[in-house]
Order: structure tokens, then C-alpha cells, then sequence
């Protein structure tokens, strides 16, 4: 039976360049810990999704420009290094399949694509819910 290695986090604060290294660093060290205690334990198929859009939530919706980009720019940044540190674990685990769903991508289509998913944006500028048509 495959395990799921899942965390959720939100920055309580404005992303910085500093302190986003710092726990991302941390995060993938968290990462290693749990593949390889898993596969200590004798866990041989592990499932764990990369970092998806999260810049671009309800929570994250009134951050300038900028900062999405920048928010954007180390999801990618974290997804590159997450993919190698499964490919350096399995490397070293025989017998080991991680397995990363990419949910980034998937995000990603369904955000320059709405209409094609079969979502619209429910809410005003500010965040109101919009009257219905239709």
C-alpha cells in the first residue's frame, strides 16, 4: 500500500527572499527525513505531490504583482529541487518509488485555462461574490 507524505503550509507574513530560503531548505530536509524513515520502516511506494499554484488562492489574492511572481518563481525554484531529492532517495533505496504527482501543472492549466476546466471567477475585484447569469 502506497504511503502519502503530505504537509500544508501557509506564510503567516510577506514572503521574503531570506526567510522563504530558510524554510524551504528546512522543508526538503523535512522531506528527506520522512522518505527515509518510511523506507526504513518498509514502506516501498511513496506518493507526495509538488508544491502547487499557491500564490495564486483566495488568501494570496491581494498581494501586489510582484510578490506573486516572486512567490511563483520559488514554487518553481522548490519543485526543481524537490524532483531531484526523489530521484537522489530512490537512488539510494532500492526497490523505493516515489511517485510526485505534479500539481503545479496541473493548477497552471486550469488558471490560464478556466473556461476549459468549467470555472469562472465567482468574485468581484473585492472579493464579493458577483450575481449569477445564466
Amino acid at each position: 500500500m502506497p504511503a502519502w507524505a503530505t504537509r500544508r503550509t501557509r506564510p503567516k507574513t510577506e514572503p521574503t527572499s531570506h526567510s522563504g530560503t530558510a524554510a524551504i531548505s528546512q522543508h526538503l530536509t523535512n522531506h528527506f527525513k520522512v522518505f527515509t524513515n518510511l523506507y526504513g520502516k518498509g514502506v516501498r511506494t511513496i506518493n507526495r505531490a509538488q508544491c502547487g499554484q499557491c500564490g495564486q488562492g483566495a488568501f494570496f489574492r491581494r498581494l501586489s504583482d510582484c510578490n506573486k511572481a516572486f512567490i511563483r518563481e520559488r514554487v518553481v525554484s522548490f519543485n526543481t529541487t524537490f524532483w531531484l531529492l526523489t530521484k537522489q532517495v530512490e537512488a539510494a533505496s532500492p526497490g523505493l518509488k516515489i511517485i510526485v504527482p505534479d500539481i503545479f501543472a496541473v493548477f497552471d492549466a486550469a488558471l490560464t485555462n478556466a473556461a476549459s476546466y468549467g470555472l469562472t471567477n465567482a468574485l468581484d475585484i473585492s472579493g464579493n461574490p458577483t450575481e449569477r447569469t445564466g
